[in-house]
């Protein structure tokens, strides 16, 4: 508190419970302090070790899942795939070499080829005796065995090969029945016609060189 007294040209300043305000203003100045820097802070929050130990756990199947598929299988020559792709490379070279190709065909990667026939099995669940036929068929074909050079493309077409060739199969043995059925008419009536003319020719007809060529039907 400050009060003052006026004397003879002057005036008397006198401050009042000075030690009382000494102690106000440093109370106030730590309060002030204290706000501004808090003796204990807050502190940061740790992050569980299971959280760290999981990413790290998923980190490791990641590395684990591609070095899997990194991981290509060997086929040894005693290999049944093997086996197939030996067999169906060999059947293509069988038809190149009649149209003297064999050179376009000769080189072939075998491992490729086995894995392609793994697939054919394992995955398409294709019956390995009908994988055979469709083999023999098509690397025989006018048509299919100037397109069907890998085993790849073999189980892409394999669908429509399997149907192509119980088709053409029926038809010829459709056409074949048709010819039987011609050549014993024929048969019957060659020998009506050996009765009917018997004596009459110095010979009868012979029916092992008269009947059509089986071509014409």
């Amino acid at each position: 508190m400050i009060t003052t007294t006026k004397a003879t040209q002057k005036m008397l300043i006198t401050i009042s419970n000075y030690a009382v305000y000494q102690r106000i203003g440093i109370n106030e100045s730590n309060d002030e302090s204290n706000d501004e820097n808090p003796s204990n802070p807050q502190r940061k929050q740790r992050q569980p070790d299971n959280i760290n130990n999981n990413d790290n756990n998923d980190n490791n199947d990641n590395n684990n899942s591609s070095s899997r598929k990194r991981k290509k299988r060997v086929y040894g020559s005693d290999d049944r795939y093997y086996k197939m792709a030996l067999y169906f490379h060999r059947k293509i070279m069988e038809h190149a070499a009649v149209n003297k190709v064999e050179h376009l065909v000769r080189d072939a990667d075998m491992q490729k080829w086995a894995d392609e026939f793994r697939k054919i099995i394992e995955i398409s669940k294709r019956d390995p005796r009908e994988l055979q036929s469709i083999i023999d068929w098509c690397t025989s074909h006018h048509f299919w065995s100037s397109n069907i050079l890998s085993p790849k493309k073999l189980r892409e077409k394999y669908q429509e090969l399997g149907i192509k060739m119980a088709t053409e199969k029926k038809g010829s043995q459709g056409s074949g029945n048709r010819q039987d059925r011609s050549k014993e008419y024929l048969k019957k009536r060659m020998g009506e016609i050996n009765r009917e003319q018997q004596g009459t020719f110095a010979s009868p007809i012979s029916d092992s060189h008269s009947l059509p060529d089986s071509s014409s039907f």
